[in-house]
């Protein structure tokens, strides 16, 4: 159920799926966790606003960078 609420754009269950993934060893499923708290972020979700924040601010802080690829576009 919480992944079907955070894919319907509910910004507490986008947050609390962040939180799961980002406990994880593996830094795939991390490196989702965070994207699922910038999702959340900008539906204004004050919690995943105040930990991007401390991670922005922590000079040990790098977001990885990911390449979306979008399946449906034409070559």
């Amino acid at each position: 159920w919480l992944a079907r609420a955070a894919a319907a754009n509910n910004p507490s269950a986008m947050f609390q799926t962040a939180l799961v993934l980002r406990t994880d060893s593996s830094q795939a499923l991390q490196a989702e966790g965070l994207l699922w708290l910038r999702r959340a972020q900008v539906l204004k979700h004050n919690q995943a606003n105040k930990i991007l924040m401390k991670m922005a601010a922590d000079s040990h802080f790098e977001i990885p960078r990911m390449e979306v690829v979008d399946e449906n576009e034409e070559p």
